[in-house]
């Protein structure tokens, strides 16, 4: 969720049996003063609704957690699908983390324990509702 001038972005991520599929968003942009939405992007969303074969879950959250440095903090595990840097799709444990202050995401593929991307937040919130997602500022 991000706020820019007197407009709300937000990012919508399916979740399809407690796995975070990051390709296949919806954003929408809502106004702050009347709450109107001002606009909608699906186009990721229908590009990416379909049958996939990931890559298997070969090893447990606890194994792959032995390659994340031991220093940080984790705060949180799920999995969750992203994009690798050859625009392929992978599952991964995401792992939730500070370290030094700073909060990240790390991402760890389920089936050769390599990271396969780090991001670094800027704002990090985990809201009191039971059903309600975290929200993350991305740099």
């Amino acid at each position: 969720m991000d706020k820019i001038d007197n407009e709300l972005s937000i990012t919508f991520v399916s979740n399809v049996d407690g796995i975070l599929y990051y390709p296949k968003i919806i954003k929408v942009k809502v106004g702050m003063d009347r709450g109107d939405v001002t606009a909608f992007e699906g186009t990721q969303y229908y590009m990416y609704d379909r049958p996939r074969p990931l890559n298997k879950l070969l090893l447990t959250e606890a194994e792959a957690k032995k390659n994340i440095n031991p220093r940080l903090k984790i705060l949180r595990t799920r999995k969750a699908v992203i994009l690798n840097d050859r625009n392929q799709e992978v599952l991964t444990y995401e792992f939730l983390g500070e370290l030094l202050g700073e909060k990240y995401l790390i991402y760890v593929n389920t089936e050769t324990g390599k990271e396969e991307k780090i991001v670094r937040l800027k704002e990090f919130k985990i809201t009191p509702a039971k059903d309600a997602e975290t929200v993350f500022n991305y740099e």
